[in-house]
């Protein structure tokens, strides 16, 4: 059996559980060799040594100065670790009081001013750890307060919240705005950051928030997935409509060409308002609006190459007539093909500008023949005016002659007249049946001669009634 020599120690009773030693002891080990002594000083622990199973101890128990000493700087070191709240075996602190405690009456030659002073260390740091063990229990108890009403705040701003997310629920015409989403979420935050609160309750009331979030943001999610379908097939019927303005543009036969063009610019322009529609999302208006600057740009391009093109052609044309026309002697044909060119020129599609300078330049070409065939425009004209001259010669005899026909026939209407005024006087005044009835016989003969008259004057007219054309 082992021996455990005790040299210079004291056993110290707890609080709880089996005595602790303090001192130094000289450990003996059991077995045939011989072993030195091992010393080992033990400020507190357990009677145990490595390799022993059962041991006795034996010698004088005794306990010097610089040992309790040595008690009284661990007790210092105790205390501040478990003001910093580092200590983590709180009874470690107590039992090295109560070791302390039975030393101090157990050292022989401890003087009454150190027992004093000793105790009174003691005293003090007990006296400060119980002062902040009760500050402890103080901020405990506040903190749980706190915790509950900050539990409390927080649940009187989410249960409207849910009343409001079961609205939804059941009136889908019901939507959530801006302003709900902002206050779940700043809510949802200080959940997240409001100190203190109960793990148990911060994770419950995490949970029914984000039940809220999660199911929002799912509808949102389809309702945006919805609409962007439906902003998908405005896009797509607009950009159809932009697809149809450019291929009735590019099929369009040349002679409206620049007909085409104009329809074109103005249903583009009317498209411009279908653009920015409310039901389309802005990745498609933007890339709509790429779209239909784009096929614009395109429009612009064909049109100026169709004018550069036109004008070119026609430019050639025109040289090449200029050219022919130094051969040309018949004042007819040059006329005749100038007209010609000159009809192109007019239905060509070319810019105004362009136009312009062509018809200037149709001025000098008219200049030109009408000096090149001046000698055969003045006999033309001479003819002109002969021709004229003796056409009002013609209208002058025909009128003198028609104003005589009209002054026989009128003659010969008053004749008639005045006949007729003497046979209804006779027939009036007559009392002889017979007269009366030759003279109705003649009376009726003398007004249809009026009548052929009267024809007669109205188809020949005057002079006066019809002026000869000049």
């Amino acid at each position: 059996m082992g021996k455990i020599a005790v040299t210079d120690g004291i056993l110290v009773e707890k609080q709880n559980g089996p005595p602790i030693f303090a001192g130094s002891l000289t450990v003996l080990y059991p077995g045939p060799a011989v072993v030195s002594p091992v010393t080992t000083k033990w400020s507190s622990g357990l009677l145990l040594w490595p390799g022993l199973t059962t041991g006795t101890i034996s010698g004088k128990a005794a306990m010097t100065i610089d040992n309790l000493i040595q008690e009284m700087q661990d007790l210092k070191t105790l205390e501040a670790t478990f003001l910093a709240g580092k200590l983590e075996k709180k009874h470690d602190y107590w039992n090295k009081v109560t070791t302390i405690q039975q030393l101090l009456v157990k050292v022989p030659e401890l003087k009454a001013a150190d027992y004093e002073k000793y105790k009174a260390e003691v005293e003090a740091s007990v006296a400060t750890i119980k002062t902040f063990q009760a500050e402890r229990e103080r901020r405990y108890i506040a903190m749980k307060e706190q915790m509950h009403y900050n539990q409390v705040q927080i649940e009187k701003e989410l249960e409207p919240l849910e009343v409001s997310f079961r609205t939804f629920q059941e009136d889908p015409s019901q939507k959530p705005d801006i302003d709900y989403f902002n206050t779940i979420n700043r809510l949802a935050k200080r959940i997240q950051t409001v100190r203190p609160l109960e793990n148990e309750v911060r994770e419950s009331l995490t949970a029914r928030v984000t039940t809220i979030l999660s199911t929002l943001d799912e509808q949102r999610q389809a309702a945006r997935e919805q609409r962007i379908q439906e902003s998908e097939a405005v896009r797509s019927a607009v950009q159809a409509k932009i697809d149809a303005a450019m291929l009735a543009l590019t099929s369009a036969p040349d002679e409206r060409k620049q007909t085409a063009y104009d329809e074109f610019f103005a249903i583009m322009e009317a498209l411009k308002s279908e653009l920015d529609s409310e039901t389309m999302v802005k990745k498609h208006v933007d890339s709509l609006w790429k779209y239909w600057k784009k096929v614009k740009e395109d429009a612009k391009d064909l049109l100026t190459t169709l004018y550069t093109t036109n004008y070119e052609q026609l430019t050639a044309d025109i040289d090449a007539f200029v050219a022919r026309l130094e051969t040309i002697d018949n004042p007819k044909e040059a006329v005749n093909q100038y007209k010609a060119i000159q009809k192109k020129a007019i239905a060509a599609v070319i810019k105004r500008r362009q136009k312009d300078k062509v018809f200037k330049r149709f001025k000098e070409i008219w200049t030109t023949i009408q000096t090149r065939f001046e000698s055969h425009y003045q006999e033309m004209e001479a003819q002109r005016k002969y021709r004229d001259e003796q056409r009002q010669k013609e209208q002058e005899r025909r009128s003198s002659e028609k104003d005589r026909q009209s002054d026989q026939l009128r003659e010969q209407l008053a004749i008639h007249e005045e006949a007729v005024v003497r046979l209804k006087a006779d027939i009036k005044v007559s009392k002889s049946e017979t007269f009366i009835r030759k003279a109705e016989e003649v009376l009726m003969v003398q007004e249809q001669m009026i009548a052929e008259i009267q024809k007669k004057l109205s188809r020949v007219g005057t002079s006066e009634d019809k002026p000869s054309r000049k």
